[in-house]
């Protein structure tokens, strides 16, 4: 049977009646992480707190080389206490034409998996104020320079296209928890994000909660976003930390009230490290769900002493 599609991606995203094995979609686990009121639950519906390792993007780096150090990094985690990772992946799995990119594609999936084999939680970001610019690699924040501009009106098919492959390609994993904006009202995009917010509202999440469980987590950061129907909320360069409420949402918090928190060389630095931990201590006496440590961290250097304090802290919570 032959299925018309109309452009080469959608043979991917949508739903086809075709009976090749390739085209249809891995099965939704039975049992996966969830959002149940203002907790977030393990596949066996155990409340879970989340304690994210962050790094910077692995895509700036070799796919082939990088991998084995992340994996050696989930080893590491173990040991500590960590149990999330947060995988920003956004538009660099794909090429200008929303072709995916093979090699990224596998070596996400792999990670993904390997996460998952040692009950690790991996938060995947779909977009980002930080993402790649067009035939290349390197990060820009110009929205002008993203293959997919989620700040013009214009791009809501290329953006709908996307969202809908990245969710039925990584639904299948029980641990996977969707970050759908990263930060999307920062800097120049502080007086555009109405967009982003329109686009989301009637373009985006429609199509989540048909593709998976209502419950099934995605979140997005900044205030200005928490009026989206996401369930949980990432709470980014805040200096405040909000108690969480029983009819409140899920509060996931990162870099606590100081905008280098993010920095490799601020967490290397002793003077900074009880900034961290009275990040972590805040949110868990707040009730929230998790907290994360430097997302520019470099696992791959050595570790410090003074970083690998500041780790064994947020993995005792």
């Amino acid at each position: 049977m032959t299925c018309k599609y109309k452009d080469q991606i959608l043979a991917i995203l949508d739903k086809c009646d075709c009976e090749d094995p390739i085209m249809t979609p891995p099965p939704i686990p039975k049992d996966y992480v969830r959002v149940s009121g203002n907790k977030i639950l393990s596949p066996s519906g155990n409340p879970v707190y989340l304690k994210i390792f962050n790094w910077n993007n692995f895509y700036e780096r070799p796919e082939t080389v990088y991998p084995l150090q992340i994996t050696t990094f989930m080893d590491y985690m173990q040991t500590v206490g960590g149990n999330c990772l947060l995988f920003k992946g956004n538009t660099f799995l794909i090429n200008d034409q929303l072709q995916p990119v093979s090699t990224k594609l596998a070596t996400m999936h792999n990670l993904i998996q390997q996460a998952e084999d040692r009950g690790i939680y991996t938060m995947l970001n779909i977009f980002d104020t930080w993402s790649r610019g067009k035939n290349t690699d390197a990060i820009t924040t110009d929205n002008n320079q993203h293959p997919i501009n989620v700040w013009e009106k214009g791009h809501t098919e290329r953006a709908v296209n996307y969202f809908k492959w990245f969710i039925r390609e990584f639904r299948k994993y029980p641990r996977v928890i969707f970050e759908l904006g990263n930060e999307m009202d920062w800097g120049h995009h502080s007086t555009n994000w109405q967009t982003f917010h329109w686009m989301a509202k009637n373009h985006l999440l429609i199509h989540y909660y048909n593709m998976v469980p209502k419950d099934r987590p995605i979140g997005v950061s900044q205030r200005n976003l928490w009026t989206l129907d996401v369930n949980i909320l990432f709470n980014h360069h805040s200096t405040n930390m909000p108690n969480v409420g029983p009819n409140d949402r899920p509060i996931v918090t990162n870099e606590l009230g100081d905008r280098n928190l993010w920095d490799d060389k601020t967490i290397n630095d002793p003077a900074h490290s009880s900034k961290y931990t009275t990040a972590f201590a805040l949110a868990k006496a707040r009730n929230h769900s998790g907290c994360a440590a430097a997302t520019g961290l470099r696992i791959h250097d050595t570790l410090s002493q003074t970083v690998k304090n500041v780790l064994f802290a947020l993995g005792g919570y």
